[in-house]
């Protein structure tokens, strides 16, 4: 039996999307909090409080706290993991078995998943029958 992977190209486009946004909002947290916690000794207390305490205008009137987009930013790289891995789908092929044509009544190997097929020899369109060897 031979698997085969298919791969949706949507599914990757959309994870790739979602992984560049958030790893963006990552990195922008990172950077505004970093200009104020660079030089502090207990990094990751002050981190934390700067995330909750900092905020930062998205535009006019509008502000957000930095926990908002580093959260955001976590759970758009677990979606687009999550995609990923559901993007993909691994088919199993079938072998090739021995059917006759009941026009010609001539043999050859196809796929049994296949209903209606065209006979290599007499051209028609048929429901091959599976023949025992």
């Amino acid at each position: 039996m031979k698997r085969v992977l298919r791969k949706s190209k949507f599914g990757y486009a959309l994870s790739l999307i979602l992984f560049l946004l958030g790893i963006s909002a990552i990195i922008f947290v990172f950077w505004r909090v970093w200009l104020k916690t660079g030089s502090v000794n207990g990094l990751a207390s002050a981190f934390l409080n700067s995330l909750w305490t900092e905020e930062f205008n998205l535009a006019a009137g509008i502000s957000f706290k930095l926990i908002f987009p580093f959260i955001f930013g976590i759970i758009a790289i677990t979606f687009s993991s999550i995609i990923l891995a559901f993007s993909r789908k691994w088919f199993v092929i079938g072998e090739k078995v021995l059917v006759e044509c009941p026009f010609c009544k001539r043999m050859w190997r196809t796929n049994p998943q296949k209903a209606l097929v065209h006979c290599p020899f007499c051209r028609q369109l048929v429901h091959p029958k599976i023949v025992e060897e």
